[in-house]
């Protein structure tokens, strides 16, 4: 008897397998003949469970990438400059200059994206108005 038959014998890992597999069928749209309560409800449980496993994937993965790169700068910003400059750990970075012109440049340029952004936002909503 597999996992999916008997409610009672199921282990974590088939939870997962089955809702994965439930998943995959859905978005294929291979379900279309089940049309019962019972089995809506079932496959809502299991697109909420595998769209929850995919915001943590993703959530992990932003804040590994974040943790790296705060690591990374302030390496290079406080701990660098008082390493000789002969040293091997300096081919790994780059110069002092831009330490500083990269987070300006980012800044400047995120703040060119948000203005841009609300701009089209309030000439949107002016359309809708008139």
């Amino acid at each position: 008897m597999g996992c999916l038959e008997n409610p009672k014998e199921r282990s974590h890992l088939c939870y997962i397998i089955s809702y994965i597999l439930l998943f995959f069928a859905l978005s294929a749209r291979k379900l279309s003949s089940c049309n019962s309560r019972v089995c809506n409800k079932k496959a809502k449980n299991a697109v909420s469970i595998a769209m929850e496993l995919a915001d943590r994937a993703v959530g992990f993965l932003l804040s590994l990438t974040s943790l790296s790169i705060f690591t990374y700068y302030t390496f290079w910003v406080v701990i660098l400059p008082f390493v000789d400059t002969d040293h091997f750990i300096h081919k790994y970075f780059l110069p002092q200059e831009f330490a500083i012109l990269i987070p300006v440049f980012a800044g400047v340029t995120l703040l060119c994206f948000l203005c841009v952004f609300i701009g089209l936002v309030m000439l949107r909503s002016k359309k809708k108005k008139a």
